[in-house]
């Protein structure tokens, strides 16, 4: 009988809030309001790559069986893993062995041995990878004859010889893993997998985790997820970590999801029940990607039961929960690399991200049954996997960067920036592109006019800029108090990906107000804790669309926030500028607390909510200078007692004429002992010439300066013939002639 999954599950939630999709019961993984689509209904992926990693060839090497394929990025090489076994599935000839492909998993070299087990009647079976300070670590189910017994071991590649160094039994207790460990914000890693306890074909083979001692990837605890008695499981795993909110989807004999919540890093659980999302009975992978899209690869359809085809990919908009697409990846019947026929079962997947490109190994049985399988690969363009298909726009191509972007932090010594791989010194240089000479800001024409957009970041781009600022709106980023705007989400991961395009990193600017008349009133009516904790969802957010990837310079918490005075204030915006506020308070009243207090209160609630989603990217706030203003004023949010928690300066400076010392001694004030960024500059108060004196002199204590582009080149802003255009495309000229070299 074919499962009506709409009729049974769209009454459940029309809400996408944490609390009603984990809270529902069942547990609710696919979007309420979309009936999920038969196979013939998904569309299939385009652009997608497909190679094979290890055909299955018995009459050549002697082996039958080869299962669970794990994939995994080592520096520029890409590593496949496996079990295999010249025997049967699960026998004590089982092998832990693999490949290494140099080309981007175009070709793969010769198999490798990560152990044989050397101990009697000991297999090592598949496994799972991670790549962790320079090293290579590889965890594998191990077994004595028939799955008795069963534990992890772990190995280090020893990448000089190209053997596998063995680091013992690393957890036990049944737990044989089954997705790569993954960094939770206290400190510790998390592991996906199952506990068989009892060997072989026994009814209670629950899903399970396994949590290590901090970077201590020798020791780890073992904790089974609970499930009703009756319950027969053969639960293989995998989870979606954010925060300390662990999500589990895992299978069973039926063709339905099972899922489970932890709120405590993965320490204790719900018990498993069933989802709203049908899923063949197959081992699932999950994860989020650079995009903020969650997905899960399986084999997904309304119609599939537990058949293992076609192998799909559900993904979520960005942001959000609950998945609302499902892409075909590849049909069992297929004119391509590796094997076709109607009976042939695509399961197991294990994916990675990298450079744009999901990979996605997985088993082909050929239609041969008893998993004897090849390994093959799909390499899926990340960009390809839209949950909403927005309409597509030509773009023009910017020269594409002369090398990978890096990432980059803070020098060791906190004195300047760095790229992360090589430590190399890098001075940013860039510019604001807060509005157009509209008046526009970017979310008033990103959707409509992407073009646009594009073409200002290759304009951007050939002024020799290596860092653009990009200001957010919370109006366009928060509908409610609690749910982002996932048209907005997804745009702005279109964003992040244009600018790994054109070679631009990103300061992300948020909470911005600029335009009051869009300010939302139920934000306005919100007094100061509620406030803030719109604005922790607002940077969540913005952070889980993010945090991926490397052209994310920053994320600056708010433009210019200012704290109230002794008296009461009545309105959260001020210093209005050509009709707009880019000036904002963070309360309306001290309530008890020093001003020291408050700030530093609201600088660990921001920055602790983009620390639960991304703990790599740096975190700034780009302040007014009143140390200008007030001579003797000392830095409010960069006081040794607040920023903690901010990895750089950032301070914006307009040189007034004839007060070049005064300006050059109130920048020294926040030279603070971290790298400091003039964030906003232009010669509004003074001539080019003692505005470029000033950069050339603030260089004692700056790394980075970013002036302002509004759409016009040097030569539209030449043509207008007026005061205006001539000031702003000779600052224009100047900026292109002083940027730092590429490299710099």
């Amino acid at each position: 009988m074919q499962l009506n999954w709409t009729a049974r599950w769209t009454t459940l939630v029309v809400s996408f809030t944490a609390a009603v999709v984990y809270g529902a019961d069942p547990l609710v993984l696919w979007h309420p309001e979309k009936p999920v689509p038969k196979a013939a209904e998904c569309p299939r992926l385009q652009g997608v790559e497909f190679v094979v990693v290890k055909p299955r060839e018995p009459d050549n090497d002697g082996y039958n069986w080869l299962h669970g394929a794990a994939v995994c990025w080592h520096g520029n090489r890409l590593y496949a893993s496996f079990g295999h076994n010249k025997g049967s599935e699960n026998t004590a000839t089982e092998e832990a062995r693999g490949r290494l492909s140099t080309d981007g998993g175009k070709t793969w070299g010769e198999v490798f041995t990560i152990d044989v087990g050397d101990e009697p009647n000991l297999a090592v079976s598949h496994g799972v990878f991670l790549s962790h300070r320079g090293k290579l670590w590889a965890f594998h189910g191990s077994f004595y004859g028939r799955m008795k017994t069963l534990h992890t071991r772990a190995y280090v590649l020893d990448e000089a010889s190209g053997t596998w160094e063995k680091r013992g039994v690393v957890a036990r207790d049944g737990f044989w893993p089954t997705q790569e460990p993954l960094a939770m914000d206290d400190g510790n890693w998390l592991m996906a997998g199952i506990s068989v306890a009892n060997g072989y074909g026994g009814p209670d083979d629950p899903a399970a985790v396994a949590i290590s001692h901090g970077d201590d990837f020798t020791k780890w605890d073992v904790v089974v997820i609970p499930k009703p008695a009756e319950l027969e499981m053969w639960g293989e795993s995998t989870v979606i970590v954010e925060g300390a909110e662990v999500l589990c989807i895992a299978r069973w004999k039926k063709p339905v999801a099972l899922a489970a919540v932890s709120r405590d890093f993965g320490r204790t659980w719900t018990e498993v029940r069933e989802t709203n999302l049908p899923m063949a009975a197959s081992k699932p992978y999950a994860g989020v990607l650079s995009t903020g899209q969650r997905y899960l690869i399986c084999t997904t359809t309304a119609d599939s039961g537990n058949r293992r085809s076609p192998l799909t990919i559900a993904v979520s908009r960005p942001g959000e929960r609950v998945f609302a697409k499902v892409y075909r990846i590849r049909d069992a019947v297929y004119d391509g690399p590796g094997e076709s026929g109607p009976n042939c079962r695509l399961a197991y997947p294990y994916a990675v991200e990298h450079a744009g490109k999901l990979y996605v190994v997985y088993s082909n049985d050929g239609g041969r049954g008893a998993n004897r399988n090849s390994a093959e690969l799909a390499i899926i363009p990340v960009e390809s996997l839209r949950a909403d298909e927005p309409e597509q726009r030509a773009e023009p191509q910017a020269e594409a960067p002369t090398e990978r972007m890096d990432w980059i932090r803070p020098s060791d010594d906190g004195t300047h920036f760095v790229r992360a791989a090589s430590g190399r010194r890098i001075v940013m240089w860039g510019v604001n592109y807060d509005h157009d000479e509209k008046g526009r800001l970017i979310e008033d024409y990103w959707h409509s006019e992407w073009a646009t957009v594009a073409a200002d970041f290759a304009e951007i781009k050939a002024l020799g800029a290596n860092v653009v600022r990009v200001h957010l709106q919370l109006a366009k980023f928060m509908d409610t108090a609690e749910q982002p705007n996932a048209a907005n989400l997804a745009r702005l991961g279109e964003l992040v990906r244009l600018a790994e395009r054109t070679g631009l990193y990103l300061d992300l600017t948020g909470l911005g107000c600029y335009h009051k008349q869009d300010v939302p009133p139920w934000y306005d009516a919100l007094d100061a804790a509620a406030r803030w904790d719109v604005q922790a969802r607002f940077w969540r957010a913005v952070a889980g669309a993010c945090k991926n990837s490397p052209a994310v310079f920053c994320y600056d918490l708010m433009n210019e926030p200012i704290l109230p005075g002794k008296k009461k204030e009545t309105e959260w915006l001020t210093g209005e500028l050509g009709g707009k506020y880019f000036v904002q308070r963070i309360a309306l009243d001290l309530a008890g607390r020093t001003r020291i207090e408050m700030a530093r209160d609201w600088v660990r609630k921001l920055t602790g909510a983009i620390r639960e989603v991304d703990r790599r990217h740096m975190i700034t706030i780009g302040v007014i200078p009143w140390a200008v203003v007030f001579k003797g004023a000392k830095p409010l949010f960069y006081a040794p007692e607040v920023s903690g928690p901010l990895d750089f300066v950032s301070v914006h400076f307009y040189p007034k004429k004839g007060e070049l010392e005064a300006t050059l001694e109130a920048l020294a004030v926040y030279d603070v002992g971290k790298p400091l960024v003039i964030e906003e500059i232009f010669p509004l108060k003074a001539g080019l010439d003692e505005t470029a004196a000033f950069i050339d002199r603030s260089r004692k204590h700056a790394d980075g300066w970013l002036s302002f582009y509004w759409g016009a080149t040097i030569e539209e802003n030449e043509a207008k013939g007026d005061l205006k255009g001539a000031i702003v495309a000779k600052w224009l000229r100047y900026w292109r002639e002083h940027a730092p070299p590429p490299k710099s």
